[in-house]
């Protein structure tokens, strides 16, 4: 599976260790599965782990902030949106066209997120129409639970 985690729920995957966040994080990092993500997501969650009331939850520092995100860079796979064309898809958050824009050039499967603006019919649509299902991190989790449990089913040998 091919994704792309909103940063919504990459600060809960931040702010919770042991959350649903954090194994749908943790389970894309690991074969045959694929997390992407692009600069300007990387620079959102930033500012987003800065915010006050995520880092009482957090607890890092700034340098931590920024470290962790540098080592997630390295374990993803990154989508450069630099040059694609620019999207105006979620009308009510122009930021999260950035989002959008990493999920159709990384041909991604899923968009996860809980963010209600990426369920508008419209972006729903557009997103469909290039294979990109919209789903939570608890529907994203149970689909790479029963997928590894499938892959555990059909590597095992048959008495």
């Amino acid at each position: 599976m091919r994704a792309v985690l909103d940063t919504n729920i990459l600060a809960r995957a931040f702010v919770s260790k042991s959350g649903p966040a954090a194994e749908c994080l943790n389970r894309l990092m690991m074969p045959p599965n694929a997390l992407l993500s692009s600069a300007p997501m990387l620079l959102e969650l930033e500012r987003v782990l800065a915010y006050p009331r995520l880092r009482a939850l957090h607890g890092m520092t700034d340098e931590e902030i920024r470290e962790s995100i540098k080592s997630l860079a390295l374990t993803i796979e990154f989508v450069d949106v630099s040059s694609a064309p620019p999207l105006s898809i979620v009308r009510e958050d122009v930021d999260d066209d950035a989002v959008v824009a990493t999920a159709v050039a990384g041909a991604v499967n899923v968009l996860c997120t809980r963010d209600a603006h990426f369920y508008e019919p419209a972006v729903v649509a557009y997103c469909s129409r290039r294979g990109i299902r919209i789903v939570d991190e608890l529907a994203l989790l149970a689909e790479i639970r029963a997928a590894g449990s499938a892959d555990d089913d059909n590597s095992t040998p048959s008495p």
